[in-house]
Formats: structure tokens, C-alpha cells, sequence
């Protein structure tokens, strides 16, 4: 069956090695207890090879999981099995990937950032935000999740790549934030006194260096950023979440 397989797969960009290979590195020719004739559950079978993938989302030092890895279609709820047109076996390209589940509110157990109550919390439809907004994120622009997120576990919250403060409040450090500053110099944050590196000012006196820069109330980029979009300008939220879900 490989020789009937190969011509059509060669024309997709990314073929699955075991479809190169050998069927029978997945499928049992016979039968058996699983879906698709597979020679073992999904997930153990996807753990034959992909490990690593799996050890990260077991480790105790992963802070979050991405539920889908495990859960319903596990592996196949991104990515194909056989052959596709997009990298590492996406069912779609990346963002359009992630939106498939990202294109309405989910409700996930867990603490709201910043609340000291274990409960549900809601991560927001981010489709709706990042096409009904007028200034998305840059990484959203670009259409590329995993310039912040991990898609399988991460040791940050959130799936985060880097740290990033989970509550209102976090006095400045560079490591804390280091998600944002991958991207976003730091002087805006250290430079007390400026005229120059940001336009966020009392004369000279840097605001965004006052509202961070508190041993106990330092406000973070939350406070006056949006995430993914916003309707104004540097995605500058509507309205303060201040007091909400939790937040102090």
C-alpha cells in the first residue's frame, strides 16, 4: 500500500515519517480494541516517538497544560496524522489551528490570575478580539500564538514561553517580565527621568516607570494593555479591569 500512498503524499509538504516508513509502525493490519486500527490508544501510540512531548506535559515543573493534548481527539485535535501542507503536521496553519477552539470563551478550572481562591476561570474568545479590534498585537498581526505561548505545557502560567506576572500587582523585575521584554526594551521601565523613551510622560517624568516601579503596588502592563487588541492605539484597554475576577 506505501506505493499507492507515496505519489499523492509527496505532493503536501510534510509527510509523517512512519507513512514513509512502515504502516505497521501505527497500525495493526489485523484488528484490535482501538479506533483506525491503531496498534495502541493515541496517546501512548503519539508517545512512542514524541516523548519529550509528552515528559513536558506530565513534569510537575509545568504550571500549565494545554487540556487538548490529553483530552477528546488529544494529538489529532491539531495535528494530522499522516501528511499536511503546514509544518510539524498542523491540521491548518498555526493561528487558524489554535482559533478552532479559540473562536469563543472557554471556561477552564484553575485560579483567576491574581486571586488567592482556586475556581473556574474564563479565557477570552480571542478571534472575536483580534478581528473586531482595530490595533491588534503585534504577534497577532503576524499570526503567530507561539511567539508567547507553548502549545503542549509550559513552567508559566498561562502557556506562556517566558515569565509574565500572574496578578494586578508585581513590582518591575527584568525577569519577571521577561515575556514582554523579548520583544519590548526595558528603559521605559528603569529610566526615571527621560524625554525620549516614551511618550507616556509628566514632562520628564516617566509614568510608565512610576506605575511599575513600586515595591508593593507596581502595577503590571495589564493594567493598561490589552493582550491581543484593543480599539485604541498600543492596544490601551477601554476600562481598567481593576476589582475584577478577582484582581486586587
Amino acid at each position: 500500500e506505501k506505493g499507492k500512498a507515496e505519489p499523492k503524499a509527496e505532493k503536501k509538504q510534510t509527510i509523517h515519517k512512519p507513512v514513509r516508513e512502515d504502516c505497521t509502525n501505527c497500525h495493526d493490519p489485523h484488528g484490535g480494541e482501538t479506533k483506525k486500527l491503531l496498534s495502541m490508544g493515541l496517546v501512548k501510540l503519539c508517545e512512542t516517538c514524541h516523548d519529550e512531548v509528552l515528559a513536558k506535559v506530565k513534569d510537575k515543573a509545568s504550571v500549565s497544560r494545554h487540556s487538548v493534548v490529553l483530552e477528546g481527539k488529544a494529538c489529532m485535535s491539531c495535528h494530522k496524522p499522516h501528511v499536511s501542507q503546514f509544518p510539524r503536521l498542523l491540521a491548518s496553519a498555526p493561528m487558524d489551528t489554535c482559533l478552532k477552539c479559540h473562536d469563543k470563551p472557554i471556561e477552564v478550572a484553575g485560579a483567576t490570575p491574581g486571586s488567592a481562591t482556586p475556581a473556574t476561570r474564563l479565557i477570552p474568545d480571542v478571534k472575536q478580539q483580534i478581528t473586531e479590534r482595530k490595533h491588534v498585537h503585534p504577534p497577532m498581526k503576524e499570526r503567530d500564538c507561539s511567539m508567547c505561548h507553548e502549545a503542549h505545557a509550559a513552567k508559566h502560567v498561562s502557556l506562556l514561553i517566558e515569565n509574565y506576572p500572574a496578578g494586578f500587582y508585581a513590582p518591575f523585575d527584568p525577569k519577571t517580565y521577561a515575556l514582554c521584554l523579548q520583544c519590548h526594551e526595558k528603559k521605559p521601565f528603569t529610566e526615571e527621568q527621560t524625554k525620549d523613551v516614551t511618550n507616556f510622560r509628566n514632562g520628564s517624568l516617566n509614568l510608565h516607570y512610576l506605575h511599575v516601579n513600586k515595591p508593593v503596588k507596581g502595577r503590571t502592563c495589564r493594567a493598561c494593555h490589552a493582550r491581543h487588541a484593543s480599539d485604541q492605539p498600543l492596544q490601551i484597554r477601554d476600562v481598567v479591569p481593576f476589582v475584577r475576577r478577582g484582581w486586587r
